[in-house]
C-alpha cells in the first residue's frame, strides 16, 4: 500500500556514518511515538527529544510531522515487497504469497496503529493516488506476471492492469479487516475470500 509519495530531505542528501546512526534515531522515535501517541500527539520537538538529537536536526530531514510521518510508514512496509523477489512457478504460488502480504499488513504494528488512530492519513492512498509502496508492489507483481505469462496460463490482459488491480485487492483485504469482522469474525473465512478472489481473478 504506498504511503505518502514524496522523498524526505535525508533522502536526498549523501549520509556519513554519523548522519546514519542519526537517521536511525529519529526514524525509531518516530516510530515509537506514532504506535504509542498517534499522530496527532507527535511532535517534531518531542521526536528529537527522544531520538537524542535537536529539532533543527529533524527540521534539516523532515518539514514537518505529516511528512516523517508518510516516510515512516514508507521504510515500515517498503521491505514487505521482498516477496515478490522471486518468480513462483504456478498462480496458486503466487497467490499464497499475496495473501501473506496482506497477512503481514494486517500484522504490521505501525500500520495497525494509523489504522486505528489516524485513518485519515491513508485516505489519500485509498482514493486519490498511488504512494511509493503501491508502485512498488504493481512493478514488482507486474515483472512476475509477465513472466509468469510465458509457461503459465494467465488471464490474458496488461500485467501492470492486473498488478493493480491485485494489489488495491490485497491492501482492501489488510486496511478494511475490522470491516470484514463486522459481518463474521473469523479471520481464516476472508483469508479463503481472498484467496478465490485472487485466483479466479488471474486465471483465463
Amino acid at each position: 500500500m504506498k504511503t505518502p509519495g514524496f522523498s524526505s530531505k535525508s533522502s536526498q542528501r549523501e549520509h556519513t556514518p554519523d548522519d546514519m546512526a542519526i537517521d536511525q534515531a529519529i526514524e525509531k522515535a518516530a516510530r515509537d511515538s506514532l504506535i504509542r501517541n498517534g499522530f496527532s500527539r507527535t511532535t517534531i520537538a518531542q521526536v528529537a527529544r527522544e531520538a537524542g538529537v535537536s529539532r533543527p536536526t529533524v527540521y534539516a530531514r523532515y518539514h514537518n510531522v505529516t511528512q516523517l510521518a508518510a516516510d515512516t510508514l514508507t521504510r515500515e512496509l517498503l521491505p514487505l515487497a521482498q516477496r515478490l523477489q522471486t518468480v513462483p512457478q504456478t498462480v496458486e504460488d503466487l497467490v499464497k504469497i499475496l495473501v501473506q502480504a496482506a497477512h503481514d499488513l494486517q500484522q504490521n504494528e505501525l500500520l495497525a496503529a494509523m489504522i486505528e488512530r489516524d485513518p485519515q492519513l491513508l485516505q489519500t492512498y485509498q482514493f486519490q493516488r498511488l504512494g511509493r509502496v503501491q508502485t512498488r508492489f504493481i512493478d514488482l507483481l507486474a515483472q512476475i506476471l509477465e513472466q509468469m505469462s510465458r509457461n503459465t496460463e494467465l488471464r490474458d490482459e496488461d500485467p501492470r492492469v492486473l498488478a493493480a488491480i491485485v494489489v488495491v485487492s490485497v491492501q482492501t483485504a489488510a486496511v478494511q479487516q475490522n470491516i470484514f469482522r463486522a459481518v463474521r469474525d473469523d479471520a481464516d473465512v476472508w483469508t479463503k475470500q481472498l484467496e478465490v478472489l485472487l485466483k479466479e481473478y488471474l486465471l483465463p
